[in-house]
């Protein structure tokens, strides 16, 4: 009987487990650490949480204000006359998300957990089937717009554009940043979630997209 027992126990226990676990097919291949453009990483320390050890002694770099948000948006905009192919330019930066719509992607589920997002892993409470997605990254420079291709967002979900301090005053740790070689702009986003949350930097530079920085499970 007490064999039986064991054999029963020990059958829920595997069955639960099998049930819970799930893979995590997320790389660290963009993270702050794999960055080897010393300048960009310089800068990005001053501001991303990933990198508070190494930001020691730099000081903040500018930001651009911000100018408006709710739920579905948030934007920046303001001048910078230090910029040397930007003076007297302004710089308008806005981030758009929409409803997640389930007929239009392919869900890859393990276990019954969302693993894979139109055959990519996903950041954003990953092992859900997201709510929102970004819809675009607009970044307009004078009367120039940037292009920022569809795959440097397109697998970022659930973004939430500000967050209630225990005082409830609504915050935003977000922003643009302007670095000080008068090259680049940073744009940043922190998204904090149930899986540990993940933050964000596109990097423009001279005008062009050059590439992302990423990082996930930073807030556990």
């Amino acid at each position: 009987m007490r064999i039986i027992l064991l054999f029963f126990l020990l059958f829920i226990e595997l069955n639960t487990f099998s049930q819970d676990y799930f893979p995590d097919f997320r790389n660290k291949k963009e993270a702050l650490l794999k960055v080897s453009q010393k300048d960009i990483r310089a800068d990005i320390v001053t501001f991303a949480l990933q990198g508070v050890e190494e930001n020691i002694h730099q000081d903040p770099l500018p930001k651009l204000p911000l100018t408006g948000f709710d739920k579905t948006f948030m934007q920046f905009e303001g001048s910078d006359i230090r910029y040397l192919q930007f003076q007297n330019s302004t710089i308008k930066v806005k981030i758009t998300t929409d409803a997640f719509d389930s007929t239009k992607n392919k869900i890859s589920r393990i276990t019954g957990h969302v693993v894979k997002i139109n055959n990519r892993p996903f950041y954003g409470n990953y092992g859900n089937k997201p709510t929102t997605a970004i819809k675009e990254v607009l970044v307009i420079i004078n009367k120039d717009t940037v292009a920022i291709p569809p795959v440097a967002y397109n697998d970022l979900f659930n973004i939430q554009f500000s967050y209630t301090d225990k005082a409830g005053i609504e915050r935003s740790k977000n922003g643009v940043y302007l670095s000080d070689d008068k090259r680049k702009i940073y744009i940043y986003l922190l998204n904090k979630d149930s899986s540990g949350g993940y933050e964000v930097t596109w990097v423009i530079q001279d005008k062009q997209y050059l590439r992302r920085v990423l990082d996930y499970n930073i807030l556990q």
